[in-house]
């Protein structure tokens, strides 16, 4: 058991792609022994890390014919880099070229499933416990270059290793959950994942077979928008999912048939809506939807970080029909 305000030190982890990381944010028991842990304060060492807090920002502005300077129109976040410098002690030649092979296959890109190109993560562990993890692919090392010839360390690497985050945002492993689902007592039974704080918003309305009813994303904690996924299963007509805090809105003019599921990942570098037969039906998603910016928003763009969340639609099934909003928690630097 972790205490806060315990002396515990930090670690540091490399989680290859191949790994599955449960929804819990833990590793799953098969894999444990394939994260490769940077600090173990035994023979590996983080001497230094570089790249955590705000990465780079590139601000997009105007100017008139006439006009001094620029106006600012947006900004963007670019890809960020972080570096670590890490030693692995060793107690012969032997070692050495172990620890070297050994460094190289659990960095190595090519950690892949069949079929996908997909990053690794890097992960801190603060020593109150508190877990914040990036996607991330290595860029640059091990080069296991020459060492201070007035300096013996025959049996010792110590490399910078450069990885490269394209979504340069962190984000807390545990993934969140709302639900809605119509219950046996002609209403609405809500489920909620086991860290979410949140908290109902009524009147809560069932009518006949449809779900419509309002839930709260209570106090998100982030410091950055969480792009959400949205699965609805059917039997459902015209599915609607809305955030009226923000006034974002994603309808489809497609009826999810009884078994089906919908999925729509709107995560960085992904907008799609998909059935679980694998057809595409972006196309059934309605005009007036706000597909490339639905998101669970901070404070203050969000009050208190509160986001009401709104779920709709027609044609329901007892114990069957659901609308589901998964997300993890974002942060923009640690």
């Amino acid at each position: 058991m972790i205490l806060t305000g315990s002396t515990q030190i930090e670690f540091d982890q490399y989680i290859p792609p191949d790994v599955t990381v449960n929804d819990d944010g833990t590793v799953a028991l098969a894999d444990q022994t394939k994260v490769y842990r940077f600090n173990n304060q035994v023979d590996q060492f983080l001497q230094s890390f570089t790249g955590m807090g705000m990465p780079p920002i590139k601000y997009i502005t105007q100017s008139g014919p006439y006009q001094d300077g620029e106006t600012v129109l947006d900004y963007k976040l670019q890809t960020r880099l972080i570096q670590y410098i890490h030693r692995r002690n060793g107690c012969s030649r032997t070692e050495y070229w172990s620890n070297r092979g050994d460094l190289i296959n659990w960095l190595r890109p090519n950690r892949q499933l069949i079929g996908q190109l997909k990053p690794g993560r890097l992960r801190k562990i603060q020593p109150d416990g508190t877990k914040r993890d990036i996607e991330a692919f290595l860029m640059f090392g091990p080069v296991f270059g020459a060492r201070n010839p007035g300096q013996w360390d025959e049996w010792a690497l110590t490399e910078a290793l450069r990885f490269r985050c394209d979504d340069p945002t962190f984000f807390d492993p545990a993934l969140q959950t709302v639900t809605w689902t119509i219950a046996p007592d002609d209403g609405l039974i809500f489920y909620e994942s086991p860290d979410w704080t949140g908290h109902l918003t009524f009147p809560i309305v069932f009518s006949g077979d449809a779900i419509s009813a309002y839930q709260t994303v209570s106090g998100y904690a982030g410091t950055w928008p969480s792009f959400p996924t949205i699965i609805f299963t059917g039997p459902i007509d015209a599915p609607r999912i809305e955030n009226t805090t923000l006034g974002e809105m994603i309808e489809l003019t497609y009826n999810v048939a009884a078994g089906e599921t919908v999925t729509i990942d709107l995560s960085f570098g992904n907008k799609t809506v998909k059935s679980s037969s694998g057809a595409n039906l972006i196309g059934t998603v309605t005009t007036d939807s706000t597909l490339g910016t639905f998101r669970i928003a901070p404070d203050p763009e969000a009050p208190d970080g509160d986001n009401v969340l709104y779920a709709s639609g027609a044609g329901g099934a007892l114990g069957a029909t659901a609308v589901e909003v998964q997300y993890y928690t974002r942060y923009i630097g640690i």
